[in-house]
């Protein structure tokens, strides 16, 4: 999982809040930007720890603080808010000290297990995220690892097609051919 928190882990150095409030996708008001970037980088300007501790929540509106925590899933070990099942398996991967692929893919299943440990390192303040859920996405990083990424999804939610990809049926207006599966691969011919 991606995660653009300044102070993840999982990045090769550490950024800075005002590229994750500056983009395009966080739809924050350009009045709104410098007073929440002083917020994040003086309350949220160290890695996820242990134990997890609730630092604040940034003072945003119910949707802008949801892409927030999409974008950042480490701020779930740092807001008293039940993390995301995105944010379960990024958790997964901070344990692992890797991102997810085929050969690591059953031990983070036992990470985010509640009874079969090894537990979280750090874990998320508030666990949350439904185990199906937390499973496709799973699978989905297991997918990504071999080349074959998520599609993205536009404004409406409904997948842009490209190949190679999937695409995850629980989150687009594909949801209704969620009884078949939770991942749709799109296998392409090529016409000869």
């Amino acid at each position: 999982m991606d995660c653009h928190h300044p102070h993840c882990p999982m990045r090769p150095s550490p950024g800075m809040w005002s590229d994750v409030i500056n983009l395009r996708a966080m739809k924050v008001r350009l009045v709104d930007r410098a007073p929440l970037i002083a917020f994040m980088d003086a309350t949220f300007n160290r890695a996820p720890g242990t134990p997890a501790t609730h630092l604040g929540i940034p003072p945003v509106n119910q949707g802008l603080l949801r892409r927030l925590l999409n974008r950042c899933p480490c701020l779930f070990n740092q807001i008293d808010i039940a993390a995301t099942a995105r944010a379960m398996v990024h958790f997964c991967e901070i344990t692992l000290g890797c991102r997810i692929d085929s050969g690591n893919v059953y031990q983070a299943f036992l990470i985010q297990h509640p009874r079969l440990a090894p537990p979280f390192n750090p874990a998320p303040l508030k666990a949350g995220g439904e185990g199906g859920t937390i499973m496709e996405f799973l699978c989905s990083e297991a997918l990504r690892s071999v080349g074959i990424p998520p599609m993205e999804l536009d404004g409406s939610r409904w997948p842009v097609w490209r190949m190679p990809g999937h695409v995850l049926l629980n989150e687009s207006k594909m949801n209704a051919l969620r009884a078949f599966g939770d991942i749709l691969i799109h296998a392409h011919q090529p016409i000869s």
